[in-house]
């Protein structure tokens, strides 16, 4: 899995245009479930005030939902430190991952941010795994 960049945006970073928003809108269309996934937990942490995670079980509602297809992408989005910045900065939360099924959403407050520290520790990490998932 990887992003498809369009014509237009490849021009425009050949030009030393702007591409944020172009690079933003490439990803939509070609991650549209981590796009989803993402407006999913930051619609929850925003609501909860603190912190919202979705594991892969979570996310079956969302349309054209098959998670081989979402891990790929998560993951593909998540290795973009462009992309990962840009969904922060759009949505003003932090987002973290666990391998490449769990994603969350976390408030830029104290109790968001100790919140993310817990999700993203070795100890998290380490219970999150999937028995039957050896390649993500």
């Amino acid at each position: 899995m990887t992003l498809i960049v369009s014509p237009e945006t490849e021009e425009r970073a050949q030009m030393g245009q702007a591409v944020a928003q172009n690079l933003w809108e490439d990803s939509q269309k070609t991650l549209p479930l981590a796009h989803l996934a993402l407006e999913y937990v930051a619609e929850q942490a925003l609501r909860d005030g603190v912190s919202a995670c979705a594991r892969p079980t979570d996310l079956e509602h969302l349309p054209g939902y098959n998670f081989e297809q979402y891990c790929l992408e998560i993951k593909a989005l998540r290795f973009s430190d462009a992309l990962w910045r840009e969904a922060q900065q759009r949505y003003q939360l932090i987002f973290g991952t666990q391998l490449c099924h769990w994603v969350g959403a976390f408030t830029r407050t104290p109790a968001g941010e100790k919140a993310y520290e817990v999700f993203t520790s070795s100890r998290y990490q380490t219970l999150c795994q999937i028995q039957a998932m050896t390649d993500c």
